[in-house]
């Protein structure tokens, strides 16, 4: 692995901001590619130095630098080939927050890689490739994400409020147990959902569950997956099997036996 990755906090913009990632690939010429897997949430690209190429969709796009949203929630792996001499500072939102950044309908999003643009953004990518302190990179990106993010408007939100309570609960979650947290209809929840965050609500319920039982698994390493999908409530194994491979494009172990950095960096909530 050629590729230092960094992990911080992200202090006082916390729960709208999840993580902040810096990945930096050295001067060697061999590239690295890593796998991005399906998530609950998104990400806002800030690359600054080099590029980097995306494989989706049985195609290729090349990135140079600007912001980037890695789209809302993914129905194929994306790999992320870095080149020599680049940084990139990976930024994990809560899909609510981004809808209230963007502020128009997160479906238009779902399954791609664009351009943001936000009042700032080129002044402050040019300033963050400047400075060579991480600490005083990611200063300024939460300096500049304060302004853009409403912060008390966006935690009153009720869809907001419905992501926090959706990954509480240690039993699956129904669609009709959404609309009645949101006192609406389930053609209104699908609604909400296309607009807020993307996708369906089922989709969305699925991509939570496997990454928790995911995460339990690697947090409990004894534990036989088996135990863990039965402790989570799916009584059915095999459905379970089938719909994880349909997200993740591979079968859960599979998915516990790749070695790769990005997964455990990124992938690990």
């Amino acid at each position: 692995m050629d590729c230092l990755i960094e992990n911080l906090d992200p202090g006082l913009l916390f729960p709208l901001v999840q993580k902040y990632v810096l990945i930096k690939k050295s001067n060697s010429i061999q590239e690295e590619l890593f796998d991005f897997k399906t998530t609950g949430n998104v990400f806002l690209v800030f690359l600054y130095k080099g590029a980097i190429t995306l494989k989706y969709k049985k195609r290729a796009q090349s990135l140079e630098p600007d912001c980037y949203i890695i789209g809302q929630v993914y129905r194929e792996k994306i790999q992320i080939c870095f080149h020599e001499k680049t940084e990139v500072i990976l930024i994990e939102l809560n899909p609510v927050a981004l809808s209230h950044l963007v502020k128009e309908p997160l479906v238009s999003f779902t399954n791609k890689v664009i351009p943001i643009y936000l009042l700032g953004t080129k002044v402050l990518i040019n300033e963050i490739a400047e400075i060579n302190e991480l600490k005083l990179k990611i200063k300024l990106i939460s300096g500049f994400l304060k302004i853009q993010l409403p912060f008390h408007k966006i935690t009153s939100d009720n869809v907001f409020k419905l992501t926090k309570w959706i990954y509480r609960q240690d039993e699956k979650i129904k669609v009709d147990q959404i609309a009645d947290y949101l006192h609406c209809c389930e053609r209104q929840v699908e609604r909400v959902f296309q607009n807020k965050i993307g996708v369906s609500p089922k989709f969305y319920l699925k991509c939570v569950q496997m990454r928790q039982i995911i995460n339990m698994v690697m947090d409990k390493g004894d534990k036989p997956l088996i135990d863990i999908i039965y402790e989570k409530g799916h009584y059915d194994a095999p459905h379970f099997h089938k719909d994880f491979k349909r997200i993740m494009n591979m079968t859960p172990l599979e998915f516990l036996k790749e070695e790769s950095t990005f997964s455990k960096n990124i992938m690990r909530f």
